[in-house]
């Protein structure tokens, strides 16, 4: 009998759990994009393996080329480190140049963007979240 109650209570409120489940994944989505402590990596600096991508409507340092680490946010959407400053050491080790589907080893922390890039053009195609960074080394993989 005990669990013929808890079935009815469950049936009866199913749809205010559905809700309070929707308002929790709601408010979890709506987070500023560069809310990058809640992957873990406010401690600065940050050493990550990344896989560089072609986000196509992006601009930093590498134009278009923004890091992947594996990183994916609710929904499936991917997290992408936005390279927007480079140490003149990072820069000598990348003397081989950037390109799509290079692996590398990067030692970064997050930074506030300056607006340096935005007299580029881009387009208005969602490229996925994304925080700038600031790169101190680099080493290829």
């Amino acid at each position: 009998m005990n669990i013929l109650i808890h079935i009815a209570f469950f049936k009866k409120n199913l749809f205010s759990f559905l809700l309070i489940g929707l308002i929790i994944l709601s408010s979890s989505c709506n987070k500023n994009d560069n809310e990058i402590e809640l992957l873990g990596f406010e401690e600065s600096p940050t050493v990550l393996e990344v896989e560089v991508e072609n986000v196509v409507c992006g601009s930093g340092v590498f134009g278009s080329l923004w890091f992947y680490g594996g990183v994916i946010r609710l929904g499936g959407v991917k997290y992408y480190f936005r390279p927007y400053q480079l140490s003149e050491q990072a820069a000598q080790k990348l003397e081989r140049g950037v390109i799509e589907g290079t692996k590398l080893k990067v030692s970064f922390k997050t930074i506030q963007e300056d607006g340096q890039y935005d007299s580029i053009p881009i387009c208005a195609r969602f490229i996925g979240t994304n925080v700038p960074i600031y790169i101190f080394d680099v080493e290829y993989l």
